[in-house]
């Protein structure tokens, strides 16, 4: 038995279904003669994963001496399928295609007796040697061996760590997410605080899948459940999640990837699923947890009350034989209640003599005027009254309120394993996963003329329901011609359908008050969003809807032909993705006003709309082939070589409703019309992957092992390869009333005197023209943008002693043609002669004149072509990055009920381009970005220290005591999970762009360094040295490298109390408590970075911590009750 993490390693001796799922049924299993077509026809066969396991090894007598022709048979002792391999010349024997199981061997040979191992298990990926020491004798005797727990890695040069089911059932999780685990193995983080998949964004709702290995991305995974693409490639996190209790092992790959495997940067997550057996076995449960014992939350010396929190987790799984020894099931639910509040929130709404005193704003200095009643906007007036009465009397953080949350998660698995005949079996598996949540208003409904209304206060958030539809089938068929060659064929698909509605989602709210062109069609029905810049006064209405659909269509396959010395792997395959996105920000228009008063008067600041009109239904495809060969080459050196060939072609739309601004001849191009249907966007054919590695083993006990491979990742659909510009867009955009009159009037509208006030409306929206376009692109792809790759090496020594196994890896990846992402392209572009060093400034200077607002636009990089267009965001791919790494693990195998792993990471990452993860970009650090190698500094990843332990602890006292003091003395265990690291590093910018490179302040850059910003002692009170930074002269580019200082870091532990009791022979109950984060540890963000200055010194909160982080949370307790069988 083994407890936590396990290495993969080698032994030595001693209403689910929707249409587009059956139709999935319809055609799988033409998809799969296909494929088998492909194998046998043409040689050239489909992939497989690493969901299976080798089992081999040397026979030899007691001299060392092989024998050939020893009978080796291996039996499933969950199934009772057993195999029968005979040993080659060379003593050598392989099993391969092997599901992660417990199995027996034994092995006869003429003149020895028996050799037999009663019990061992395997897992996905492993290639596990049981070398058989046969002794001389008669074969009715036998000699039984103790198999011991597999730590050595003496066949593989990968580095993979395996998340066993001991771990995932028992170590504390919180939300029983198994991606808490993953996040804990050696080299990974838990990505960036705000990242798409952190489960804190409104694109995904669901429990955080973000995991970054190695200094990659989050997104740049690759998660597969049983070798099935797993994957959500709008943003980059996962498909679908199975219950904790259908998981047998979650296998991770993070460096030297075999040929199988790839289409990632950072890790591959396999999830094997459980299957039945001859024995029933099953789980039934229930979670509680509430906020009477939950600790404070961090409150930053403010008086918060604790938020209100419940949650219920709960479910079973039941697994067994149909028919004995041939058709096996398993089954599982689990079911996700959680309801609860966030922490108040304090804003500015009008005051109550306001309210009483419509138009009168006089108790307030800075406004203090009497708007007469003529003078009243109608929509304005009706947004006026949206906000509720105040709290409290001041002018200022007059309202106190907080939001209520809630979701509401199903999930469910059914797989069935069939064994047709000793050559072939098969197995089919279905997962559904539905998630409901409810993002709640910072203010009540109110009841209006136009109907009831909830205003929102908190946009941000994203408020409103959001829902979750996964589905994912899977069928997997092993063919055995001989022994030694068998045929691997699996096909999937996964549905996925992901909706954030806003609160009035189908309302014609804008209409209804009077308001036109603004509720326009089905996606826009909601309300306007309204900016009122007055105090911590918050934005009302809504965001229109984000929707996104996917379909992923996979077929794949593997042959497996063992030689004596070696064992080849020939395959390759097909993934189809379909999606379509629905995301606009702005649709519905969005406002800003000066103060409460300006609102009323109509009087707006700014107001325009942002509009896709279509939605796009993008596709492309993702063939891929492989050759692996793992050869014994010495009794004591294995190499693994092989060769993988991956192809990503770029994105296309159905009705082409693509469109790309081509940064080479400065024009837009639309598929269908003046380009192909990718957008000019050639596709990369040079993604070849070699593969090489070793395992040598120098001494007992001792492994020395490396390797080098290249892998290549496709990229998301957020990473600019959903092209949607003119003339897929609409566009109106008004920085003043005046230049909205004028606008109008060039346009030629009808009254165009009406849009100079907030009652006009918007105009009816049309498409942009794309030969004569204008207002900012929405993407640009560089029309020769290369795949992302990833050259990974390792090299590790692995030692075997008195019970543990320590690991010390140097671990490398060096990342090319990274997706590099620059907000705006279409700058005025850097003046490299004018650069100079400058000691004195300790960095790079320029003497260009400072932009000025009227001949910014002028000056632009494409004026020449595109005069009217203001920015371009540009993906390319000339990002570069770079991660050096002393990875190490210690190990103690499971001894007197005590099992636990410590690694500890000190990695280095540099890089030029900021996650897209995050949104990020390059971050705008200075008019350098659009020269990356100027770029180049600490990654947004850059975790230098990390430490991660976990435990399993079967308390040892009272195991001889029966009775009542049996009952309550025994059956104890501990468990827990600590993580120790350092913080991620951010750079100080300044509040509005200095360079003269960016038109707005919002598009800020790095401030100049004067020291190195470090202070002696970091507090939440002060990070940095504030005095350290300053405004560089206007004109000119920072000294300041990108991430130069590093925010607080995270500490936490959790743990967990079991109590067991016998109810019979195979029934057991377990109570437990589980306490996260049990030392209550704050978790903060990086500090205030921005430089803005007040009365001409920095602003008080410069430099300061003001927030905790989004995962974080409070000491957590919860009680559970668990029954197995």
């Amino acid at each position: 038995m083994k407890f936590g993490f396990r290495s993969t390693s080698q032994r030595r001796p001693g209403g689910w279904f929707p249409a587009s799922f059956l139709c999935f049924t319809r055609s799988v299993l033409g998809g799969a003669l296909l494929a088998g077509s492909v194998l046998m026809f043409t040689g050239a066969p489909v992939l497989a994963q690493n969901t299976t396991a080798d089992v081999l090894g040397t026979v030899t007598d007691e001299s060392g001496a092989v024998i050939p022709n020893a009978k080796v048979e291996l039996t499933n002792l969950e199934t009772h399928e057993t195999r029968t391999i005979t040993s080659g010349d060379s003593g050598e024997y392989v099993f391969t295609l092997l599901k992660p199981s417990r199995y027996s061997l034994s092995v006869t040979a003429a003149g020895f007796k028996i050799f037999r191992i009663d019990s061992f298990s395997i897992s996905a990926g492993d290639r596990a040697r049981e070398d058989s020491h046969m002794v001389v004798g008669s074969q009715g005797e036998i000699v039984n061996v103790d198999a011991l727990p597999p730590e050595l890695h003496t066949d593989t040069s990968s580095l993979i760590t395996t998340v066993t089911e001991k771990a995932t059932q028992e170590l504390p999780l919180n939300g029983r997410n198994f991606i808490n685990l993953v996040q804990v193995t050696p080299g990974a983080t838990e990505g960036l605080n705000n990242g798409l998949a952190s489960g804190n964004r409104p694109d995904d709702r669901r429990q955080t899948s973000s995991v970054s290995m190695n200094g990659q991305a989050d997104m740049m995974n690759n998660q597969t459940i049983d070798g099935i693409d797993n994957n959500e490639r709008v943003i980059g996190s996962i498909g679908v999640r199975p219950s904790v209790d259908a998981i047998q092992e979650v296998s991770v790959q993070a460096n030297v990837f075999t040929a199988e495997v790839g289409r990632a940067a950072g890790a591959i997550v396999n999830v094997i699923t459980k299957s039945g057996g001859n024995t029933f076995h099953g789980t039934a449960y229930e979670f509680f947890r509430n906020d009477v014992l939950n600790a404070n939350p961090f409150k930053f010396g403010a008086s918060i009350p604790k938020p209100k929190y419940r949650q219920n987790q709960f479910g079973g799984s039941l697994g067994g034989r149909i028919i004995k020894d041939r058709t096996f099931f398993f089954v599982d639910y689990e079911g996700l209640n959680i309801v609860k509040n966030q922490n108040p929130t304090t804003t500015t709404v009008p005051t109550l003599f306001e309210r009483q005193n419509p138009g009168n704003f006089t108790d307030n200095p800075a406004i203090n005027k009497v708007v007469p009643s003529a003078s009243f906007d109608k929509i304005g007036q009706q947004y006026l009254n949206l906000f509720p009465l105040p709290t409290n009397s001041a002018l200022s953080g007059n309202y106190v309120g907080a939001r209520g949350d809630n979701q509401f998660a199903k999930v469910g698995d059914v797989r069935v394993d069939h064994r047709f005949s000793n050559n072939d079996s098969a197995y089919v598996r279905y997962t559904y996963n539905r998630v409901d949540t409810k993002i709640g208003t910072l203010f009540p409904a109110v009841s209006s003329a136009a109907g009831v209304i909830e205003p929102g206060g908190n946009l941000g958030s994203y408020p409103g329901p959001a829902l979750t539809r996964a589905h994912q089938a899977h069928i997997n068929y092993i063919h055995t011609f001989t022994p030694n060659l068998l045929l691997e064929l699996k096909a999937g698909y996964t549905l996925l359908d992901n909706a954030q509605y806003p609160l009035n989602f189908g309302k014609a709210i804008n209409s209804a008050m009077g308001q036109a062109n603004i509720n326009v069609d089905g996606r826009t029905a909601e309300l306007s969003a309204v900016t009122v810049n007055q105090g911590t006064a918050p934005t009302l209405g809504n965001r229109p809807p984000i929707i996104y659909h996917e379909n992923t269509w996979q077929y794949e396959g593997i042959v497996n032909y063992i030689l004596s010395k070696q064992t080849i792997k020939i395959g390759g395959g097909v993934i189809r993705r379909q999606d379509s996105t629905t995301q606009t920000d702005t649709a519905n228009g969005n406002w800003s006003f000066t103060d409460f008063s300006t609102l009323l008067t109509g009087d707006y600041l700014s107001g325009g709309r942002n509009w896709i009109l279509y939605v796009p239904h993008n596709r492309t495809w993702e063939p891929h082939v492989f050759v692996q060969d793992d050869i014994h080459l010495r009794p004591n050196l294995t190499l693994n070589v092989g060769v993988r060939y991956d192809l990503y072609t770029p994105y296309t739309e159905i009705n082409n409703i693509l469109s790309n601004f081509d940064i080479n001849q400065g024009r837009i191009l639309v598929a269908g019309q003046n380009a192909d249907g990718h957008g000019g966007v050639q596709t990369d054919y040079s993604n070849f992957a070699p593969r090489f590695g070793f395992a040598y083993t120098p001494m007992d006990r001792t492994v020395i092992r490396g390797g080098f491979g290249l892998t290549f990742a496709p990229e998301n659909t957020t990473s600019g390869s959903a092209l949607v510009n003119q003339p897929f867009t609409a566009t109106w955009g008004a920085y003043t009333p005046a230049q909205a009159v004028a606008q109008a009037t060039t346009l030629g509208f009808q009254n165009p005197g009406q849009y100079a006030k907030f009652a006009g409306g918007l105009p009816t929206p049309s498409p942009n023209s794309y030969t004569n376009p204008s207002g900012s692109i929405t993407a640009a792809l560089d029309p020769n943008f290369r795949s992302t790759y990833i050259e990974q090496f390792n090299l590790t020594a692995e030692r075997e002693f008195s019970g543990f196994v320590g690991t010390l890896s140097y671990v490398g990846e060096l990342g090319r043609h990274n997706a590099y992402y620059l907000s705006d392209y279409n700058t005025v572009p850097v003046a490299l002669s004018a650069l100079s060093f400058t000691p004195a400034a300790r960095g790079d200077t320029t003497t260009n004149s400072p932009a000025t607002a009227t001949d910014f636009n002028t000056r632009r990089r494409f004026n020449a072509t595109v005069p009217n267009v203001t920015s371009i965001p540009l993906y390319r791919s000339n990002g570069a990055s770079s991660y050096h790494a002393m990875q190490a693990v210690l190990k103690r195998r499971y001894k007197k009920g005590l099992d636990l792993q410590v690694a500890y990471t000190w990695a280095r990452l540099l890089d030029n381009s900021e996650s897209i993860s995050n949104n990020g970009g390059n971050g705008f650090g200075s008019s350098a970005d659009l020269i990356p190698t100027l770029e180049y500094g600490n990654g947004n990843l850059d975790v230098r220290h990390r430490v991660t332990g976990t435990f399993n602890y079967a308390l040892p006292f009272g195991q001889n005591q029966h009775g009542v003091k049996g009952v309550l003395v025994k059956g104890w265990q501990a468990n827990g999970v600590i993580v120790w690291n350092t913080g991620m590093p951010f750079s100080v910018t300044n509040v509005t762009n200095r360079s003269g490179t960016r038109p707005t302040a919002g598009n800020a850059d790095r401030s100049n360094m004067i020291g190195n910003g470090k202070v002696s002692h970091s507090t939440i009170f002060k990070w940095f040295d504030t005095s350290d930074f300053a405004f560089q002269p206007a004109g000119t580019v920072s000294n300041q490298r990108r991430n130069q200082l590093f925010g607080p870091g995270l500490q936490r532990v959790d743990l967990s109390l079991f109590k067991n009791f016998d109810l019979t022979e195979r029934v057991k109950l377990e109570f437990r408590t589980e306490a996260f984060n049990v030392m209550n540890t704050a978790q903060f963000v990086n500090p205030n970075s921005s430089l803005s200055l007040s009365g001409g010194a920095p602003v008080a909160t410069f430099g300061t911590i003001t927030s905790t982080a989004n995962a974080y949370n409070p000491r957590l307790i919860q009680f559970a009750a668990r029954v197995k069988f």
